[in-house]
């Protein structure tokens, strides 16, 4: 396993949260997929063919990428939704062939959902960012610090320390690097177990009595983030 050095950030994951879906292929949420240790489930197939990446640091373009999120609730099954996070900013550190350190940022703020519309959509959304889910009027930014990478061809382990809400975890998933006109190409399908960052509502983990209220604790996502020269 290569070493590098721990790059703190800010995120959510955010690295925040809540699972991914859209034009960056995603996860299945099933009760058998869905990752309860914070291990992905899935990388995208780019292949084995070995990619030149020319050292340097590549800053991450907002603009260019996206980050999805997927929450569902247990027992009914038309009570999922979708959305999106924005990444602020972050950087890829390389070394010829191989990612060697990176970081990303997460807005917060900018949790937003896509499957309802008008007063539906903007509870919603009030909601994920109140204290119930992400308090992002004191946590406005969550953080990925990446301390471990193992490279094989195109494909990725990659473990750091995921920080919401001040809390902060290992997490470890499967990501793969392309290059594209110059630019670094980084994809990951993955799920974390929102418990372990105090995101309480509906989880039973935390209440007994939700009936069919509850929400899984897995947050699906997808992420796609290019980063340029």
């Amino acid at each position: 396993m290569l070493k590098i050095n721990s790059v703190s950030v800010s995120i959510m994951l955010s690295a925040a949260i809540l699972a991914g879906c859209g034009q960056v292929s995603t996860p299945n949420i099933d009760n058998n997929t869905a990752s309860t240790n914070n291990i992905i489930n899935t990388a995208p197939d780019t292949g084995n063919t070995e990619i030149i990446i020319e050292t340097g640091t590549y800053k991450v373009n907002p603009e260019q990428s996206r980050l999805e999120w997927r929450s569902r609730k247990l027992l009914v099954s038309t009570n999922n939704h979708v959305g999106t996070v924005k990444i602020k900013h972050g950087q890829v550190t390389t070394s010829s062939t191989e990612i060697i350190s990176g970081n990303f940022i997460i807005d917060m703020i900018t949790i937003a959902n896509e499957d309802l519309t008008g007063a539906s959509k903007n509870t919603l959304e009030k909601h994920l960012k109140s204290q119930d889910f992400f308090n992002v009027e004191e946590f406005p930014e969550a953080s990925l610090n990446i301390t471990n990478v193992t490279k094989n061809n195109n494909n990725y382990i990659v473990t750091g320390d995921l920080t919401i809400k001040g809390i902060t975890n290992s997490i470890t998933f499967p990501a793969t690097v392309t290059m594209e006109e110059n630019n670094i190409v980084a994809q990951a399908n993955f799920s974390i177990d929102r418990s372990k960052w105090d995101i309480r509502f509906g989880s039973g983990s935390f209440f007994s009595d939700l009936g069919n209220n509850i929400i899984d604790d897995n947050i699906m996502f997808s992420i796609k983030a290019v980063a340029n020269r």
